[in-house]
């Protein structure tokens, strides 16, 4: 925003560039009365704080001390919880690890269980089917004639 250099007419100046007195007297005046206001509500500064002497720095370091005894002590306690939760949850993880590899195990057992049961099957169909065979061509069996009787 470029600087108007001109003379303007503005409370603090008549137009010829020399402060208006009026204005600047009342002006004075309004900050007078705001100051006797402001001084009505102020409060007296605090009184310095006196300074400690050595037994009151011992008094309060030994204090500090304590407290950070304490805070150690407290802090302590809940590592030694916290380290005693640990224990026990490894504890739960070492015997579901473990309960886990036996069910893996008895899994992997049941599966070739089933495999051998079922290699078995196919050897014991094979054998079934070469004797249905031989039968049939030796006399006209069917698997039909083995079925449920039916006599009375």
């Amino acid at each position: 925003m470029p600087i108007d250099h001109e003379k303007r007419e503005t409370p603090m100046n008549d137009g010829n560039g020399l402060p208006n007195t009026t204005d600047t007297r009342a002006r004075l005046e309004g900050l007078r009365v705001l100051d006797v206001t402001l001084a009505g509500q102020r409060r007296p500064p605090a009184p310095p704080e006196p300074t400690p002497s050595r037994s009151m720095r011992v008094e309060a370091g030994l204090a500090a001390l304590e407290e950070a005894e304490h805070e150690r002590n407290a802090l302590r306690s809940a590592l030694a919880q916290c380290e005693a939760d640990l224990r026990g949850v490894r504890a739960e993880l070492e015997i579901t690890t473990l309960a886990h590899t036996r069910m893996l195990g008895e899994m992997d057992r049941y599966q070739r269980d089933r495999d051998e049961a079922v290699t078995k099957l196919a050897a014991v169909e094979a054998v079934y089917d070469a004797v249905l065979t031989i039968m049939q061509r030796h006399r006209a069996v069917t698997p039909e004639d083995y079925g449920p009787s039916q006599k009375d």
